[in-house]
């Protein structure tokens, strides 16, 4: 952003927050997830609804709520000046990247970055970005805390263990895996077949990013030497089927596929078939990814995990690890090319070798492990107390 935009965005975050400061609160929550359907906005919301003393705002970009969705709350679009009343009036605001500017929440509003994720890679204030204001910041673990401290430059007493919210969509999921295949088409009710998730990040962003992390490919799969055909018949030989899941920051990928066995999807996919991406990832039965989060909510299942990093020195290098020597926190082999890639697949499919490791690994990841973490977030932010007060 140009130095006369850093100023106009600074002298609307300062002008916002003196009127939410000025204007009265309401029992009422007003949430904004990336995308709409994010995981972790969708469960706090569906269990505000349920509590039925707070009422929740779901803010989208279209302001339509979807088939199926829980009653009980209020969907409104984002851009709009209702939207914009709403947040002013709430006295709770919980999103995953900062909203109307993210101004100092004022002493009468509650804001909770929820954020994506447990920080594998640097973000924030760790690469030189403003991270949007709040209240407090959650965590999965005090190691976590102490990162999500650095990352965000807020206290470590801004920060609370209780877990992420999308994981109690993640591990109830899990004990419905047979349902959610058969919607995902995978198998068939008597036969489910296994379901590897492959969910790599992006590596330059379709918007709002202005540098490119690790080496920019056009293929979904990053390595130079994919074989689809064979990856295909390696799937075939498991009896696995594996859905490709693009970032919702990446550009739509040059691969064309789209079979029984291997399927590129984007989140627009996953909605046609009315399954969200976490209760896709709790179904897996092996996750496939680089330096996305999700790699830290899917220790929570004790499931395999293959680490498909072809350019893994030069992320390094470009964007950099919050954890560090990285290498010394993956809890499965990490695969550079496609035969490796192939050769981890068979070793985990075949057997389990690294489960003692990621039982260690998860340990550090998660300090309570399971669901519940809404509800702790909840009575945090809200205690019982001042909701009947």
């Amino acid at each position: 952003m140009s130095r006369p935009g850093e100023m106009l965005r600074g002298l609307g975050r300062r002008a916002l927050g003196a009127v939410n400061a000025l204007v009265p609160k309401r029992d009422k929550a007003v949430l904004s997830g990336f995308p709409s359907g994010e995981d972790s906005v969708m469960e706090i919301a569906r269990q505000l609804a349920a509590r039925g003393d707070i009422a929740p705002v779901l803010l989208t970009d279209s302001g339509v709520a979807p088939e199926g969705a829980a009653p009980g709350i209020t969907w409104c679009r984002r851009r709009s000046l209702r939207g914009l009343l709403h947040y002013l009036t709430a006295r709770h605001v919980f999103f995953t990247h900062g909203l109307y500017l993210s101004p100092v929440p004022p002493a009468s509003q509650v804001c909770v970055n929820v954020w994506h994720g447990m920080p594998i890679k640097r973000i924030g204030h760790m690469i030189g970005r403003r991270p949007p204001s709040a209240t407090v910041i959650l965590a999965t673990s005090t190691l976590f805390r102490t990162q999500v401290a650095r990352c965000f430059a807020v206290p470590e007493a801004s920060v609370l263990v209780t877990g992420i919210p999308r994981n109690d969509v993640m591990v109830t999921a899990a004990a419905r895996a047979g349902e959610i295949k058969q919607r995902l088409g995978i198998g068939t009710p008597q036969a489910p077949g296994r379901l590897l998730v492959w969910l790599p990040t992006f590596r330059k962003a379709v918007r709002g990013i202005d540098r490119t992390d690790g080496r920019p490919h056009s293929s979904i799969f990053g390595m130079d030497d994919m074989d689809l055909a064979g990856f295909v018949d390696v799937l075939r030989r498991h009896d696995c089927s594996c859905i490709v899941k693009r970032h919702p920051m990446a550009p739509v990928p040059e691969d064309r596929v789209d079979g029984e066995r291997l399927r590129l999807w984007s989140d627009a996919d996953l909605a046609a078939q009315g399954v969200s991406l976490y209760q896709m990832v709790g179904a897996a039965d092996l996750l496939i990814t680089d330096a996305s989060s999700v790699y830290v909510d899917y220790l929570l299942l004790d499931r395999p995990v293959v680490i498909a990093f072809p350019d893994f020195a030069a992320y390094r290098d470009s964007r950099g690890f919050a954890l560090e020597p990285i290498e010394s926190y993956f809890a499965g082999p990490l695969a550079r090319s496609y035969p490796e890639l192939v050769a981890a697949l068979a070793e985990a499919l075949d057997g389990d070798p690294h489960a003692a490791r990621r039982a260690r690994i998860a340990a550090q990841f998660h300090d309570r492990p399971g669901g519940g973490a809404t509800a702790r977030l909840l009575d945090a932010v809200c205690p019982a107390p001042q909701r009947r007060a």
